[in-house]
């Protein structure tokens, strides 16, 4: 997963770089600005597992979703802020158990369905022999060559086929394929149509 994660990574410059994402051992706060400083490049946290079984991912995920890093005190002027930070992005978290799982639990103890938060999180299960995983230990070395020598590439071919493209045209092609999800899947639950853009989008940009 790691590996998978580093790939990712790549898109947009060189893998090891801590500026793209890094593990989640560290405070929240830490990582909003972090991801500030990105102005909606994607980030990536690896190893959910590091934040431990208490973990409040409720209060996390909408701190995310809210974008704006967190209100604190001035060292040099008691009495003023800080002034916050928005970020815009998107955010891939690996982990090696279900963190909609998580949520879940946490909704039952609550009493409450928690729809906004489980609206937020789009989650990927890769099983063992799943062909989304490297077929071999060659295979893993040579995509390991691959990003790590052509690092940031991927993401100006992105930019470049959108602005070709046109804003609008993009824009309408994402509106049809998201329909066209929901109708060629016959999707009825309302939770998963408010994700259909996010898969939408998903699915359009790795055709182009």
């Amino acid at each position: 997963k790691t590996t998978v994660g580093n790939l990712s990574k790549s898109f947009f410059g060189r893998s090891d770089s801590h500026y793209l994402g890094g593990n989640m051992n560290a405070t929240i706060s830490a990582l909003e600005n972090e991801i500030a400083s990105l102005y909606g490049v994607p980030y990536y946290m690896d190893d959910a597992s590091l934040v431990g079984e208490k973990f409040d991912w409720i209060n996390f995920l909408y701190r995310l979703a809210n974008g704006e890093t967190k209100k604190r005190a001035s060292y040099k002027e008691p009495n003023a802020t800080v002034s916050t930070k928005k970020f815009f992005s998107h955010f891939l978290i690996s982990s090696e158990t279900s963190i909609l799982d998580k949520i879940i639990e946490k909704a039952k103890e609550l009493n409450s369905y928690l729809e906004g938060t489980l609206a937020r999180v789009t989650e990927i299960e890769i099983k063992r022999n799943s062909s989304l995983l490297f077929d071999s230990e060659q295979q893993l070395d040579e995509v390991l060559d691959f990003y790590e020598d052509n690092y940031g590439n991927l993401a100006f071919l992105i930019v470049n086929n959108i602005l070709e493209k046109g804003e609008e045209t993009v824009k309408r092609e994402v509106r049809e394929l998201a329909q066209e999800i929901i109708e060629s899947n016959k999707i009825e639950d309302d939770l998963l149509k408010k994700k259909k853009k996010t898969i939408a989008i998903m699915v359009y940009t790795a055709r182009i």
